[in-house]
């Protein structure tokens, strides 16, 4: 996979394209205001973004996280690496991921913003040093910054089926692949998948690795 170049990215995920009412695509500019929304919706009802901002209520939460996550989301997909399903016009689910250590010389500005928010945070210091150890010892890093399904659909079998094998195709072409969790539920369908190192970080936030 490369992060300069998409066009790895682009054709794993058009190689998923089906004729089916659920259908892949890459993520394109119109579709990133959407995409920040539903990963929004999706992040700020987890346990773990409660706690982070328990003084706000799901939608303020759901706003300023969206505000967040739209530039890293925009970068990722001009690259080819962010992906979405959609049940005809509307978007159920989305994928989007970075050659992490491309990201952190090519895009330092993104790279803090994403990886530096809260540098006091024991839980990001412990990823950001087992990130960096692991390109320190000559390993490429792809990592999966966001994966999110529509809670009305997070038992629909093409969502799933297509994500396993978007996912599938990834874990096997990449060297290393590591992705954060603040759901369990979504952490346990995807840790089937290993072997892989699955490593608490906080309550309610795990790293997974594999290797």
């Amino acid at each position: 996979m490369t992060y300069n170049d998409g066009t790895e990215f682009q054709k794993k995920g058009a190689a998923l394209i089906s004729q089916e009412s659920i259908r892949l695509e890459a993520l394109k500019k119109q579709g990133l205001p959407e995409a920040a929304a539903l990963a929004s919706r999706c992040m700020a009802e987890s346990d773990y973004y409660r706690t982070l901002y328990p003084d706000i209520s799901v939608d303020e939460r759901s706003r300023l996280l969206a505000a967040q996550m739209l530039p890293t989301i925009a970068c990722c997909a001009e690259k080819g690496s962010a992906f979405a399903l959609w049940d005809d016009k509307l978007m159920v689910a989305y994928e989007y991921m970075a050659d992490y250590g491309q990201l952190k010389m090519e895009a330092p500005a993104l790279y803090r913003h994403i990886f530096m928010e809260n540098p006091s945070s024991p839980s990001q210091r412990e990823l950001v040093e087992t990130l960096d150890a692991l390109l320190a010892s000559g390993h490429r890093v792809t990592y999966v910054l966001g994966l999110g399904i529509a809670q009305q659909y997070r038992k629909n079998v093409s969502v799933l089926m297509k994500l396993l094998r978007l996912n599938k195709k990834l874990l096997a072409e990449s060297e290393i692949i590591a992705a954060d969790f603040t759901n369990r539920e979504l952490l346990s369908i995807c840790a089937l998948h290993g072997p892989f190192e699955v490593r608490k970080l906080a309550e309610n936030y795990w790293l997974l690795v594999k290797n």
